[in-house]
């Protein structure tokens, strides 16, 4: 139920006027769009190699960094199309970029907008539906300038960001060693979201954990293992780094009317599948049978659940 959640609260933001941004799949970096697993390698670029990407913001003229485009590319066109009106409300605030798009500004005198930043790229303007080269710019400076937005408040949201403590299933340029997620330009960006979300100066982070998804590349040899750290396992609160571990807050037990809308929202979500059930979920009498077999432990509630 987390991306429901999640997606529950975008949907409150966005009607309270907020601008939202999404990643709804994390792993569309590391495996590629909508995958699953890493049966087939995903295509990952050297932003410096200009055979396939041009116009690379100065701050990643020497990076070592690589881009999965197709990935980047969804992101920001699903962006300006959900988005638009909110972004041409926000002035980009960075002197460097308000000149490279000043070119762009729908409005001269307001001067370049978010909107104005994706505009050219989601709408094909900079040729950006053809496979390469294609701009490295607009997801940088995008992400570069969410952090500054003061004009209303803002969510990003990253629906499996666990996914980007894993390695990819794209390798190195002219090697078989594998990348891993913090080798990739948006991940590496947004990887830390204490780094990232504590500088947004109007908005907030919200990130969900799954333990499903991707997984370590299979066949990988153990001395290649050794490169990267094992991923976080949410499952384990005691292994996760410090940091984690103190915004980490107990669930109390349930009083009897939160066992009952716990249950109602694991039926809609798919995790209580007995038909022969709902009328004991109208009528509050298993909320009462599950409240008395679980003293309110929300572990617990939600394990019967899954097995009903």
């Amino acid at each position: 139920g987390k991306s429901v959640m999640l997606n529950y609260l975008l949907h409150c933001c966005h009607q309270a006027g907020w601008l939202v941004v999404a990643v709804p799949h994390a792993a569309d970096w590391t495996l590629g769009l909508g995958a699953k697993s890493n049966l087939f390698a995903n295509e990952a670029y050297r932003i410096t190699d200009r055979t396939y990407f041009t116009d690379v913001p100065p701050e990643l003229a020497e990076t070592m960094l690589y881009e999965a485009p197709d990935a980047s590319a969804n992101f920001l066109i699903a962006t300006y199309l959900s988005q638009r009106e909110k972004l041409a409300q926000i002035a980009i605030k960075g002197e460097e970029r308000r000149q490279h798009y000043a070119a762009h500004a729908a409005d001269p005198a307001f001067g370049p907008t978010l909107a104005d930043m994706l505009a050219s790229f989601a709408t094909d303007g900079h040729n950006g539906f053809a496979d390469f080269p294609m701009p490295v710019r607009p997801v940088y400076d995008f992400l570069a300038e969410l952090q500054l937005v003061t004009e209303m408040p803002t969510v990003l949201a990253v629906d499996g960001h666990n996914m980007w403590d894993m390695m990819a299933s794209s390798c190195r340029w002219l090697s078989k060693q594998p990348l891993h997620a913090s080798e990739l330009l948006v991940p590496s960006m947004l990887a830390d979201m204490h780094a990232y979300g504590g500088q947004m100066a109007n908005g907030v982070m919200l990130c969900a954990t799954s333990r499903g998804g991707g997984v370590r590349p299979k066949g990988v040899p153990k001395k290649l293992r050794k490169y990267f750290p094992p991923p976080h396992d949410y499952s384990r609160p005691r292994t996760l780094p410090a940091a984690t571990r103190e915004l980490l807050r107990q669930v109390e037990p349930y009083n009897q009317a939160e066992v009952q809308s716990a249950l109602e929202f694991y039926a809609l979500t798919g995790h209580l599948q007995n038909a022969e059930l709902q009328s004991q979920l109208r009528t509050g009498e298993m909320s009462t049978k599950v409240g008395l077999l679980t003293a309110g432990v929300a572990d617990d509630v939600f394990r019967i659940a899954e097995q009903m």
